[in-house]
C-alpha cells in the first residue's frame, strides 16, 4: 500500500465518553496491492502494536492515547464471543477492562519484545505429550487461527490425531466427531490455558466439514501467533503501561458452540474517525 501522510483528530467511541487524540498522523491510501485491500469493506486499519511497527516512525493512536492524561488505565482489552448464535460478537474496551467478560484472576506475562505483543510460552502439550517448549508467541486479534512453525504444527496434528490438509492450510474433520478430539494446553507464566475441541474447531455455516484451527505460518524467529481461536477462549488485556499481557477465562463459558463464525470475531467498534482511509486514486 502506498499513499500520503495526513493529520487529523482521531476519536475512539462516539459522542459522550469518546476518547480523542489530536494531530494524529495516518496514511491516505492511493494505491493498494492486489491482495484483498481493493475489495475490502472497511475504510481502513487501526494498528495496536508498538510504535516500532508504525510507518515512518510515527506514533500510533493507541500509544498516543495511552500516554495522555485522559487515559488513566494504560490498557485496552478484548472479549470475543465464541457462540456464533449470539447477536453480540465481542467487545473492545479502551483505558479500562470489563470484569463482566471474564472469570477468575487475570494471569499476566511480560512483553519480551516491544514490537508485536510478544511473550514467552512455557510449553504446549496435548494428552501429556510435549509439542513445544519455551517459545515466543504473539497475541493478535487480526489472526483468525493459531499459527506456528511447520514442524511443531505437524507434531501438534499428530498428537491431536488429525491429518494436516495443505489445500485448506489446516486440518479438517467431520463435525460429528468434534467430541473425539483431545484438549490442547498452553502454559504461560506457569498457568495452564486449555483449549477444548469446541474452542479450536471451526464450523463454517451449514457445513458438515469442520476446520481444526492450527495453521503453518513461517515467521521470523519461529514466532507463534495466538489468534482468535485462543483469544476467544481467554479474555485478553493489553497493558501498555506495564508492558505486559493478561489472560483470564472468558465469560460466559462456551457451551456446545463452535468457534467464532468463519473464524472471525464480529466486534462492535465505533470510530468517529478512521485511522487509515482506503481511497482509490482517481
Amino acid at each position: 500500500m502506498d499513499g500520503d501522510m495526513a493529520y487529523d483528530q482521531l476519536c475512539f467511541g462516539c459522542g459522550y465518553g469518546s476518547m480523542c487524540v489530536n494531530n494524529q498522523p495516518f496514511l491516505i491510501s492511493t494505491t493498494e496491492s492486489d491482495d484483498g485491500f481493493e475489495n475490502a469493506k472497511p475504510d481502513g486499519l487501526v494498528g495496536m502494536a508498538y510504535d516500532s511497527l508504525a510507518i515512518s516512525g510515527t506514533t500510533t493512536p493507541f500509544s498516543k492515547l495511552m500516554r495522555s492524561a485522559t487515559c488513566q488505565q494504560k490498557v485496552f482489552a478484548f472479549w470475543l464471543n465464541q457462540n456464533q448464535r449470539d447477536y453480540e460478537g465481542g467487545e473492545m474496551t479502551i483505558c479500562g477492562i470489563d470484569p463482566n467478560h471474564y472469570t477468575g484472576p487475570l494471569i499476566y506475562t511480560q512483553v519480551t519484545k516491544q514490537k508485536y505483543w510478544q511473550f514467552t510460552v512455557d510449553s504446549l502439550r496435548v494428552k501429556g505429550g510435549l509439542v513445544s517448549s519455551n517459545f515466543q508467541a504473539i497475541a493478535d486479534t487480526g489472526t483468525s487461527l493459531i499459527t506456528g512453525p511447520y514442524n511443531e504444527i505437524l507434531s501438534l496434528y499428530n498428537y491431536i490425531g488429525v491429518a494436516y490438509n495443505y489445500y485448506y492450510g489446516a486440518g479438517t474433520i467431520d463435525c460429528r466427531k468434534i467430541n473425539t478430539l483431545p484438549n490442547v494446553t498452553f502454559t504461560i507464566s506457569g498457568q495452564q490455558f486449555t483449549l477444548t475441541p469446541w474452542n479450536y474447531v471451526i464450523r463454517p455455516d451449514k457445513s458438515k466439514m469442520c476446520l481444526v484451527g492450527f495453521q503453518v505460518l513461517a515467521l521470523e524467529d519461529d514466532l507463534w501467533i495466538l489468534g482468535d481461536v485462543f483469544l476467544g477462549a481467554y479474555y485478553t488485556v493489553f497493558d501498555q503501561g506495564n508492558n505486559r499481557l493478561g489472560f483470564a477465562q472468558s465469560s460466559p463459558p462456551v457451551k456446545g458452540a463452535t468457534t467464532i463464525r468463519n473464524g472471525y470475531g464480529y466486534m462492535i467498534w465505533c470510530f468517529a474517525v478512521a485511522i487509515l482511509i482506503a481511497l482509490k486514486s482517481k
